[in-house]
């Protein structure tokens, strides 16, 4: 019965071959975007699975709540916590702590006089490898980091720092601005796996913290020991089905014996390690920390695909009942009865399902390159055929099936063989009415796709076009402070500008500004206006950083060369003229007071300059003043260089920094990098959700070339009559197109507001974003109803250009 079943599916296949190449194309475009969008949401649900014992594992941190009564949440905790509670509480078996400094370390290997610079370095315990997850592939795992100045490195740094060399037991040399100074010698003792993608922290170097207690001394222990708001990253192991809840009393209760008389008040706080990446409520990760929310966006982008591609199978199907009527009666006269003809139909659609997945495994696996670029995801070929990816084709081919294949089962089989054979036989107007419903809701997935994806790109490309992004792509920024003497600063921009190609050169903090880079808030009062003190943000620059980034001044001047040497001469922003309630005209020469780190600097204002966002777009622009005092730490050297010989330029100026500072290493990166990754969730949903918008639009595309394809053969008579008639071809084509643009319209009323609603509550996560203009929700609706149409003229035009003559003849 089943071979019976299979044979006739072919048989039917091979003499409706339009129909059923549309139908496996269309449904393999759809199961294999359903497949990607899988692998996406799989690998970010496992997310630091890749531990051992990875259900056992916590992160600490403390929430610390001040006089005020204002909580901020921190994802580090003082260091004595995680080794009291383990202390003091059996069902703690490990526990271990590493400290992330921030800023640049400088790796040297003077061997091969190779200097890397990075902030992916962590500072950790000898017990490390014992709780989290280090794959040592030389040296012993165990042994890693048992010496004071032990450092592990993966693979990928091995390569760049010492090639095909066994680095074991090669000494490195370690600076940083924690270390104060000093060179640190480290030892290599392992080269482990690089961590993959879904691990919420994936460094480049693990280094014994011991290597610092000669440079912190006494202050050491009070880091590693006390229980005040400063520490590590800390990490516990508990025993199977713990109670969390009387740990975390517990540890609360011994932090405030420890902070009786504290001004602040702290607290604990448990997360487990697999629920780290998608926690809003602390930033455990500088950058790359998940959103649920896009989980839910890219499931629902995936069946709605799904659901498009089999609304096409069903309209085909049902479509082309009246070809199939006679068949379905014979067999009902032969003996056939509904359950053989269900199975039969229902085995078409799981005949077609499986030749479907299979080419959907080809498209998956041809799109893997792109789809990686675009995820922000580093999968291989062999993940696609991996159980699980297997095991989810298996559930989506039968979804599919069934969804797709269940309906036109029932409404085939239900054919009376008596009307059928006497010629009575028709579809009837419920059907044309079911098969424009679903017509309906394709068109209306698709506009909203389109929309939301037109909606995301707007707002990208409006952040793109911030005034420090503005020629983003151009502006090298090169790592400079906490390494780099900046008394060797006025040499390197002289040297630079001896290029006739580069015009531009400045200094200032890091920018954009992170949300986890250090504060750059300072201290202000204004004594000639009303003496209040405010805590607004300062940007130590040179003279020439307004010219460099194009800052528009309001009133007073930009700085000059000779500020460089006051150092006393501020630019305040207009939001800060607004706050102090002065005309523009009024504060230029308004004394003011700074104060940071119990050191005061007074000067004054000389120029007001147009608000820009120095940080996220989802934060409000707040007051901003500008110094030519240099920052010792926190500096990036910006360099313009032209567009046309950007790779060429990039190695002259490597060339002239190492000139200046051979003992320094060559950092650098471009502004558009850092806004990238100030926005990588929405660079990335509006990178996929723009693919998978396409790829609904081509399926639906499909669909209603399928169904005009079955209009045409149906109205091959009228199309012949009307042309003997003298109508002319574009008669002809917007006869049997009026129908499907009737349907886009209706799908749009549906559409349009769904997206509206969608992305206006997108857009709020932006204080600054476009508008939900007019020509979005046109073009959209524009370009369904033109796909639909060309795919519609298509086929009528292929039939309009008939010898009317052969159709009468047919007929």
């Amino acid at each position: 019965m089943l071979r019976n079943y299979i044979l006739t599916a072919l048989r039917s296949f091979s003499r409706q071959k339009i129909y059923s190449l549309i139908n496996v194309s269309g449904l393999a475009l759809g199961i294999a975007s359903a497949l990607l969008i899988f692998l996406y949401i799989s690998d970010e649900l496992s997310y630091d699975t890749i531990h051992p014992q990875h259900q056992q594992i916590y992160r600490l941190g403390h929430v610390q709540t001040g006089e005020d009564g204002t909580a901020d949440a921190q994802p580090f905790a003082p260091g004595a916590w995680g080794q009291e509670m383990k202390a003091q509480y059996p069902e703690v078996l490990e526990c271990t702590r590493a400290f992330w400094f921030g800023y640049p370390v400088a790796v040297n290997n003077e061997e091969r006089d190779k200097i890397l610079l990075t902030e992916n370095l962590r500072w950790v315990e000898n017990t490390y490898a014992d709780l989290l997850y280090f794959d040592a592939v030389v040296g012993n795992r165990e042994e890693a980091f048992k010496a004071p100045n032990a450092i592990a490195i993966n693979e990928s740094t091995a390569g760049k720092l010492f090639g095909d060399v066994n680095p074991l037991g090669k000494s490195l040399k370690i600076t940083h601005p924690v270390t104060q100074g000093q060179e640190l010698i480290a030892s290599v003792a392992a080269v482990f796996k690089d961590y993959p993608d879904n691990v919420h922290i994936r460094p480049d170097y693990l280094l014994n913290v011991e290597i610092l207690r000669p440079v912190f001394g006494d202050f050491f222990d009070q880091i590693y020991r006390g229980w005040d708001n400063f520490g590590p990253e800390t990490y516990f192991r508990v025993e199977a089905g713990a109670d969390m809840q009387k740990l975390e009393q517990g540890l609360t209760t011994m932090i405030h014996e420890h902070q009786a008389e504290a001004p602040t008040q702290d607290a604990p706080i448990f997360r487990k390690i697999t629920a780290l990446h998608f926690d809003s409520s602390v930033t455990w990760v500088n950058e790359g920390a998940g959103d649920i929310n896009y989980i839910y966006i890219f499931s629902s982008i995936g069946l709605l695909i799904l659901l498009i591609a089999a609304i096409n199978y069903m309209n085909l199907a049902t479509a082309r009942s009246t070809k199939r009527a006679m068949e379905i009666g014979l067999r009902k006269t032969l003996g056939g009865n509904r359950g053989h003809l269900i199975s039969q139909f229902f085995g078409e659609s799981v005949v077609t399902t499986l030749i479907s997945s299979i080419l959907a495994l080809v498209f998956v696996a041809l799109a893997l390159p792109l789809f990686n670029q675009l995820a922000h995801k580093t999968f291989g070929v062999a993940q696609v055929f991996s159980p699980v990816v297997l095991m989810a084709l298996l559930l989506i081919s039968v979804f599919v099936a069934i969804v797709a294949g269940l309906y036109p089962a029932l409404y085939l089989s239900r054919f009376e063989p008596v009307e059928v054979l006497k010629g009575r036989f028709s579809s009837g107007k419920g059907s044309e009415r079911f098969r424009k419903v679903l017509v309906v809701i394709q068109f209306s997935i698709s506009i909203v796709l389109i929309i939301c994806t037109a909606v995301m790109l707007n707002q990208m490309h409006f952040i793109s076009q911030s005034k420090l992004n503005q020629h983003g792509d151009q502006m090298l920024s090169i790592r400079f402070g906490g390494n780099a003497s900046f008394d060797k600063y006025p040499t390197l921009r002289s040297e630079l500008l001896k290029d006739g190609d580069i015009s531009e050169v400045t200094i200032a903090n890091h920018l954009p500004r992170q949300e986890y880079f250090g504060s750059i808030d300072a201290d202000f009062r204004f004594p000639s206006a009303n003496g209040n003190e405010y805590n607004w943000s300062l940007l130590n620059t040179d003279y020439s950083f307004a010219d460099v980034f194009d800052l528009e001044i309001l009133s007073g001047r930009p700085f000059e060369q000779k500020d460089n040497e006051v150092g006393s001469n501020y630019l305040i922003s207009e939001s800060g003229a607004k706050t102090l309630g002065l005309n523009y005209e009024d504060l230029i020469g308004l004394s003011v007071v700074q104060t940071a780190n119990d050191t005061s600097f007074t000067g004054q204002i000389i120029g007001v300059f147009k608000d820009f966002p120095f940080r996220s777009m989802r934060e409000e622009v707040e007051p901003l003043l500008l110094t030519t005092r240099p920052n010792p730490i926190d500096q990036i050297v910006y360099v313009k260089l032209p567009g046309n010989q950007v790779g060429k330029k990039i190695a002259e100026v490597e060339k002239t920094w190492k000139a200046v500072f051979p003992d320094v290493g060559f950092d650098y990166w471009f502004i558009n990098d850092e806004f990238s990754r100030m926005y990588v969730g929405e660079e990335r949903i509006s990178a996929l959700t723009r693919v998978f918008a396409l790829l609904g639009l081509i399926v639906a595309c499909l669909g209603v070339y399928g169904l005009a394809s079955f209009l045409v053969d149906r109205k091959t008579k009228e199309i012949g009559v009307r042309k003997i008639l003298g109508a002319q071809l574009h008669h002809i084509v917007n006869l049997l197109s009026r129908t499907f643009m009737i349907t886009i319209l209706i799908a749009s009323l549906i559409g349009i507001p769904v997206s509206y609603f969608l992305m206006q509550s997108w857009l709020e996560n932006f204080v600054y974003h476009v508008g939900m203009s007019f020509w979005v929700f046109a073009l959209a609706v524009g370009l369904v109803l033109m796909l639909a149409w060309l795919s519609v003229s298509f086929v009528t035009m292929r039939a309009a250009r008939t010898n009317p003559i052969q159709f009468i003849r047919d007929e």
